[in-house]
């Protein structure tokens, strides 16, 4: 079984969403089969951090000791564990568009394109059936509404 932070995340992946689920008119078995590839991918990815952490901590290692050769080997094996992550990515998102059909893709690329363009980087927004549009950096980094500083004579 999956453990539950897991399956967590594949039920706020944007095929659970229930407009887009009822556009697409997704069956139980699509459903399940893109939830079977996005748990594989998530443990790669997963795979792939663990280990991304642990050459962190050896790049630190070797810079204490001054050892420049083992901080070339480790970066070139990042670099290679990198593209073979996209390449990975790239399969992934191939798998599941695989799994619908010309209909539904037409679909989905006329009514959610940003799921077309990005799909594992979005989530269904709290309490919506639709995909949250991601944020540019520059959204990131503006203030929301709610957060805006006041000035002392606003108080």
């Amino acid at each position: 079984t999956q453990p539950r932070a897991r399956r967590t995340q594949v039920k706020n992946m944007w095929w659970h969403g229930p407009a887009i689920g009822s556009d697409l008119e997704l069956t139980a078995d699509q459903i399940d089969r893109m939830d079977q590839i996005y748990v594989e991918q998530h443990a790669a990815r997963q795979e792939a951090s663990t280990a991304g952490r642990e050459d962190s901590e050896s790049i630190l290692e070797a810079a204490k000791a001054g050892d420049a050769d083992t901080i070339d080997a480790i970066l070139q094996r990042m670099g290679e564990r990198r593209r073979m992550a996209a390449a990975a990515d790239v399969e992934t998102t191939r798998q599941v568009f695989r799994v619908l059909t010309e209909n539904q893709l037409t679909i989905l690329a006329e009514k959610y394109p940003v799921v077309i363009q990005r799909p594992w980087t979005l989530r269904l927004g709290k309490g919506s059936g639709t995909p949250r549009q991601p944020r540019t950096n520059r959204q990131r980094r503006a203030p929301q509404p709610d957060q805006a500083a006041t000035s002392p004579e606003d108080s």
